[in-house]
């Protein structure tokens, strides 16, 4: 059965049950609780409480017929496409962008992704962080695509904050620092540093950030960014960054032609017009709050485009409003 077909048959099932529901409210749910039958026979009082009642579980029913679609939805992601302008692009540089996977799959050892992945065509991939997961979900699944990724185009690949729990915090043993079977799967893993590859006739200088907290990042790795976002200005500067709260602090800072950044899930729950109901960092509802944030989709910072992800994962709360994302970018001239 199609995803269409099933959406289509979670609605009807949904509203049968809420017809049913209002039926058998119509029918006296009141004389269950020892209240009279009809209409007439109700106070004020009871009328008020039916009435409470009946849209309680209308909006209950709602609320399933919600999460249920979305669930549903959310089994495959959706592919944004953006085009951004350099003027040191000659031709067209490809860049397909995954990040928070968290070990999702998308068929065996997420095949459709991949699959998806060979037909753009990439000159680069970039990951940006929670690829995979501390709590190790299906790793050995997600590294075996990761291995198969890195053969389709150069890979280049920053810790989010589950990679910097597993390594930094929580393993103890030198075999199972994640760091090892990413490099052995020929993955460019950018720690605070800078790589420098050709694609086509245009240079691409990329920074990969570690860690991307605003406490410490400037002391621990000012020199290195700065002499990658600033040294041979005529390259193409991409930069990836998991958490892009440290965007947001250093609003007059060049942090490259473009910016690649993650974490945030978009949100997870969207409400229309509103945005994101609630981001742990920038709070509740801060699209719509007017907050500087760095929810998802395009925004421009002095001189970089800055492309934030909403990331791949369908684990955990259900997305709302709010599919799990492949990003793909063409950067050239225009």
């Amino acid at each position: 059965m199609s995803e269409k077909e099933h959406t289509s048959m979670i609605v009807v099932l949904a509203k049968n049950a809420i017809e049913k529901v209002r039926v058998k409210l119509s029918e006296g749910v009141f004389e269950a609780v020892g209240h009279t039958k009809t209409e007439k026979e109700l106070t004020k009082k009871q009328k008020a409480g039916y009435a409470l009642l009946s849209a309680a579980l209308i909006v209950l029913a709602l609320i399933v017929i919600v999460l249920a679609i979305s669930y549903v939805a959310n089994k495959n992601f959706k592919e944004t496409f953006y085009q951004v302008g350099c003027g040191k692009v000659e031709g067209n540089i490809r860049i397909v962008h995954l990040s928070d996977l968290h070990d999702s799959q998308y068929g065996k050892d997420n095949a459709r992704l991949l699959k998806r992945i060979r037909e753009l065509k990439p000159d680069i991939i970039c990951m940006t962080g929670d690829m995979t997961d501390h709590r190790s979900y299906s790793r050995k699944s997600t590294m075996r695509f990761f291995k198969k990724v890195a053969k389709v185009a150069p890979t280049y690949y920053i810790y989010g904050n589950n990679e910097w729990t597993w390594d930094f915090i929580k393993t103890k043993d030198e075999n199972e620092l994640l760091w090892k079977p990413l490099v052995d799967a020929g993955i460019h893993l950018l720690q605070d540093r800078k790589e420098t590859l050709k694609v086509g006739g245009n240079t691409v200088d990329i920074y990969g950030i570690l860690h991307s907290s605003p406490k410490n990042f400037w002391s621990r790795a000012g020199g290195s960014f700065s002499d990658a976002v600033w040294k041979n200005e005529d390259d193409f500067k991409l930069t990836l960054i998991h958490e892009p709260y440290l965007l947001a602090t250093k609003p007059n800072e060049r942090w490259g032609d473009l910016v690649l950044a993650g974490h945030t899930h978009g949100g997870v729950v969207n409400l229309p017009k509103f945005g994101p109901i609630y981001e742990h960092e920038w709070g509740v509802l801060p699209v719509f709050r007017k907050v500087r944030c760095f929810m998802s989709g395009e925004h421009s910072q002095l001189n970089s485009t800055i492309i934030v992800s909403t990331g791949l994962t369908n684990r955990g709360l259900i997305r709302v409003n709010n599919r799990p994302e492949l990003v793909i970018i063409d950067v050239n001239r225009y």
